[in-house]
């Protein structure tokens, strides 16, 4: 991993953050490169201890099927 790809998830991450917020929803982010290995995760207080799995699952499906999974 580069620091570009660690850069750039934390520019997903913000506008994740962002886009809960504006829902009123607590969420699980994961950001993963291309082969599915996580880069960054991050858990909004209140998100769901269970969804933690759900979102690394869901991200990695994503990179694996190189389908977008949309903030």
């Amino acid at each position: 991993m580069n620091s570009s790809s660690l850069k750039n998830s934390s520019i997903y991450i913000n506008k994740a953050i962002k886009k809960a917020q504006q829902l009123n929803v607590e969420v699980n982010i994961a950001v993963v490169d291309s082969a599915g290995f996580l880069i960054v995760f991050k858990r909004m207080d209140k998100a769901l201890l269970g969804a933690i799995d759900i979102a690394i699952t869901k991200a990695k499906t994503a990179a694996l099927f190189q389908k977008a999974s949309h903030i």
